[in-house]
């Protein structure tokens, strides 16, 4: 159990997590977010190999929509946006202030980044080094392309 009995006792779970019934039994404030399930869910996504468009519904405003663009490839970049989200929406954020801080990331290095020097074929770098980052990663990236892999580094 927490320990921290101050401040806003909330947290942001990933609702498609296999844990996340146990994070949200033990937080006086849980939000879930997913594209599944979730109370902030994203809608209408549209992904290209830049990054992904997509809505999500706010509980805090019933009528109103976030549009969130992510400037990061990735089906799991857009859980990490819904997360960003949440807590943009548990510490009371205007909307526009979501959408624009998710919208100004525009990398993170080593992470998808692309190298764009004039050369006639992609090139991606990306620290994955489990095996279920490099699954995530090559969805992403491989579209009947050549990839080369150096494990551990350089």
């Amino acid at each position: 159990a927490s320990k921290n009995k101050k401040g806003l006792r909330a947290g942001v779970i990933n609702a498609e997590d296999p844990s996340a019934k146990l994070f949200e039994s033990d937080i006086a404030h849980p939000l879930t977010y997913g594209v599944k399930t979730g109370e902030v869910r994203a809608a209408d996504i549209k992904s290209t190999t830049t990054g992904s468009d997509f809505t999500v519904k706010n509980p805090a405003y019933k009528d109103q929509q976030l549009k969130i663009h992510v400037n990061l490839p990735g089906s799991f970049n857009i859980y990490n946006a819904l997360a960003a989200v949440g807590v943009g929406l548990a510490l009371k954020m205007k909307p526009e202030q979501i959408e624009q801080g998710i919208a100004a990331l525009k990398s993170v290095e080593g992470r998808m980044t692309a190298i764009e020097e004039g050369q006639p074929f992609s090139v991606v770098v990306d620290y994955a080094h489990t095996p279920d980052s490099f699954e995530k990663l090559f969805k992403v990236v491989l579209k009947d392309e050549d990839c080369c892999h150096e494990p551990g580094g350089y």
